[in-house]
């Protein structure tokens, strides 16, 4: 879930590459006991000729609970989360 935008609409152009291109705060619940990390991916199974893949986030400590908004949109964050290369070679 997110408070940066509501469920079912299109997705606020602040968190796009049309505006400010930040990441939007995410927040989860109910993580299993054994979890050892946490992948999110972002994507629009709409899009016109694939699924696309916007953003990428993977080993996330299976203790965290949320990514904040615009967050560091490069590289390795401060707990080890990692970003992987989106549909436009972009690390983000």
């Amino acid at each position: 879930m997110s408070p940066s935008f509501e469920n079912n609409i299109r997705l606020p152009e602040k968190y796009t590459c049309q505006g400010i291109n930040v990441s939007p705060q995410l927040i989860w619940v109910n993580v299993p006991d054994k979890t050892k990390s946490i992948t999110i991916i972002c994507e629009n199974p709409d899009a016109l000729r694939r699924t696309c893949i916007h953003w990428l986030v993977y080993d996330i400590p299976s203790e965290s609970r949320k990514l904040e908004e615009a967050i560091l949109l490069h590289g390795i964050l401060a707990n080890g989360t990692k970003q992987g290369i989106n549909n436009w070679q972009c690390r983000l």
